[in-house]
């Protein structure tokens, strides 16, 4: 028996997903040693980039018996959409779902008739029973925690408890169950509990037996440090609620000392501010902590109430002012939306945010998820709250606030902490390589062919047969053609993929009417998801179907940059000039400031292949952006922008009937040249 697990990305964070749940479920299942079970997990470009025909493909021809999927807020829609398509291709291909989006108060997910099992809770024992079901004829009855569909009713066995002692999980590094999936970044699991009942959160909500062992114990903490250190790993997440509330955390910074790691991992985790004082602070700083996330959610004791949440304000403070004072980076959270909340109460909460400089911090919108207690509460009449039927389940309105006040509070409220309120929060921008130039092309293994991210047509020629071939995020540039030919190709192109974020840059002599690029938004086969409903408080709309177009449809118009095209120019034009190695600095200069003058959206700079650095560092040398973004056509100069990080994220590209990528290796001596470019300025 073959099963392949599949973990899909954060929309705005592919290369972060290390698909922690299901290296538990691998190293489970082989630990159980089951006759003639083989479990792998999908190989990370395809499950990380691939689109939804790619997926589909890659998938179905691994010949799975049983495809497992691990459900979050982000990927479940997109998931469920993936599952029918399996189910029509391949209806004979089993379909299994676990993770925090199975719940019994959850008909998002329980209603969908292609989904022939589902897990609830914690997931190890179960994946091995129902395993053992197939390989030992077990019945599928005495599997507690699972749901199953016979004769397309769902039934749903008995809940099971937590794991006694989570140590008895095999850990998902030790075992090599990810060896193929991690890079520099680890998550690291130090507990499944949490003390605190918030209302709001679903973590640590499963029952747990009496005297059962949920923190994992420090040699296994220490095991998995140094097998990430050993192959790289530059950033751990801790996965912990509160991590300073741990009863073992003195040990934690011992053997974070102990192994180094301190001088080697750059560490996050989630912490009580108001338990933070100057000597944990100290401690944190010492092992290494770069980023630290405190919740506050907000400053009003009497809405804090209402969700079960307490916090101790002068000590919190204090807490934040202690990790800022060392350096930490603290991501503050606030919440729009919590019971009880009004008008003035939540400014009073960022009023208080302001007047004890805890600024930067992040406005979240209260979700309503399932298991949790605020849903309940919800169900029975409580609070005057509508939400979302699906994903991410925002509260659209409260007793005390209508939907247009949740729009407004969110809009002012960004205004004032300096962010953009027409950004969509969660979708991602066109990358800063989006307009590269790429010449070398790209030797591939066909059985193993990266999904296409970067696409370049010229609509003179025929289209190509690539529409199964791209990634969930795609930029397409489009050469040398009508707004008719246009369409018609970014239609076939999508047909296959109605969950892909499109980044559409157009190219035309002058700008394009506001028709003509909704023409080109609307040409692209999109179904309404995770990402339109992120919109809904941006966009001032909360049904996603009636949007004019869809968020995740971006469209720019590239234009070449001519004085008297300037009053046409708006928030979608993106300026083309060049800058030729015949024209000095102050040609380059007087250009670019040109752009950044108007009402553009940005600029892209053609430069000559082999620029010098040292040139282009000069024309940029003060000169004032204004939030406004440049694109460069030298992959070299754009890799120094994005950032190291980044450069592994080049995209593969289609161009010319060819796949094309810059190896990391270019991209470094890019970026050294750059470094040494600065440095020689500085002198």
């Amino acid at each position: 028996m073959k099963v392949l697990l599949v973990q899909l990305p954060v929309p705005n964070n592919r290369l972060n997903n290390l698909p922690l749940a299901l290296g538990y479920l691998k190293a489970s299942a082989e630990s159980a040693a089951l006759p003639s079970v083989q479990v792998q997990i999908l190989r990370r470009e395809a499950q990380n980039l691939g689109g939804d025909a790619y997926l589909l493909d890659a998938i179905l021809s691994e010949v799975p018996d049983l495809v497992g999927f691990s459900l979050y807020s982000w990927n479940s829609s997109r998931v469920l959409e993936l599952a029918r398509r399996i189910k029509e291709v391949s209806p004979e291909t089993m379909l299994l779902v676990g993770g925090p989006e199975v719940n019994h108060d959850n008909p998002f997910i329980l209603t969908e008739p292609s989904l022939d099992f589902l897990i609830f809770g914690e997931g190890e024992t179960a994946f091995s029973l129902l395993l053992r079901h197939f390989t030992e004829h077990l019945p599928l009855s005495q599997v507690n925690g699972l749901g199953y569909r016979h004769n397309s009713i769902l039934h749903i066995n008995p809940a099971s408890l937590a794991t006694a002692d989570v140590n008895l999980i095999p850990s998902a590094y030790l075992s090599g169950a990810l060896s193929n999936h991690l890079d520099n970044f680890m998550f690291i699991e130090l507990s499944r509990w949490c003390p605190s009942k918030c209302t709001f959160c679903y973590y640590g909500r499963q029952d747990i037996p009496i005297g059962g062992k949920r923190y994992f114990d420090i040699e296994r903490i220490r095991k998995e440090l140094e097998y990430g250190m050993a192959r790289g790993v530059n950033s751990v997440h801790f996965v912990e609620a509160n991590f300073n509330t741990l009863p073992h955390l003195s040990q934690i910074y011992q053997t974070i000392q102990e192994t180094g790691a301190n001088r080697h991992i750059r560490f996050y985790a989630e912490m009580r501010g108001e338990a933070i004082d100057e000597a944990d602070a100290d401690l944190l700083a010492s092992c290494n902590f770069g980023v630290v996330e405190v919740g506050l959610q907000s400053a009003i004791p009497e809405v804090l109430a209402k969700v079960r949440r307490k916090n101790h304000l002068p000590r919190l403070v204090a807490g934040v002012q202690h990790l800022r004072q060392r350096g930490i980076e603290v991501f503050l959270d606030a919440i729009l939306g919590l019971p009880g909340d009004t008008i003035d109460s939540f400014h009073r909460t960022i009023d208080f945010i302001e007047a004890n400089s805890l600024a930067p911090y992040d406005l979240f919108h209260l979700q309503i998820l399932g298991g949790t207690q605020l849903k309940t509460e919800v169900a029975e009449g409580l609070h005057g709250i509508e939400f979302q039927a699906a994903p991410p389940y925002f509260v659209l309105k409260t007793a005390e606030l209508s939907f247009a006040q949740l729009c407004e509070l969110r809009r002012e409220t960004l205004l004032r902490k300096g962010d953009d309120p027409d950004d969509i929060q969660g979708l991602p921008p066109p990358n800063l390589f989006a307009l590269c130039r790429v010449e070398s092309e790209f030797a591939i293994n066909p059985a193993n062919r990266p999904p296409i991210e970067h696409l370049e047509l010229d609509l003179s020629q025929p289209m190509p047969e690539i529409s199964r071939l791209l990634a969930n995020e795609v930029t397409i540039r489009l050469f040398s053609g009508d707004i008719a030919k246009a369409t018609q190709a970014l239609a076939q192109l999508s047909a296959p993929n109605p969950t892909t974020i499109w980044h559409i840059f157009f190219e035309s002599a002058q700008p394009l009417a506001d028709a003509e690029l909704l023409d080109l938004k609307r040409a692209i086969h999109h179904k309404s998801g995770y990402l339109d409903r992120l919109a809904v408080f941006a966009l001032g709309q909360p049904n996603p179907e009636m949007f004019s177009s869809h968020p995740s449809v971006q469209c720019y118009n590239l234009v070449r940059w001519k004085a008297d095209l300037v009053p046409l120019a708006d928030k979608t034009t993106i300026w083309m000039i060049e800058w030729r190695e015949d024209k000095t600095v102050s040609e380059w200069r007087e250009s670019l400031h040109n752009t950044l003058e108007t009402n553009a959206q940005g600029v892209f700079i053609a430069t000559d292949s082999g620029v010098s650095y040292e040139k282009v560092r000069r024309a940029l040398a003060e000169q004032e952006t204004d939030g406004k973004v440049i694109w460069w056509s030298d992959p070299g100069i754009a890799s120094a922008f994005a950032g190291e990080e980044t450069i592994a994220a080049f995209p593969t590209c289609y161009r010319q009937g060819q796949l094309r990528q810059v190896d990391k290796a270019t991209l470094e001596r890019a970026c050294l040249r750059w470094e040494l470019s600065k440095r020689r300025d500085a002198r």
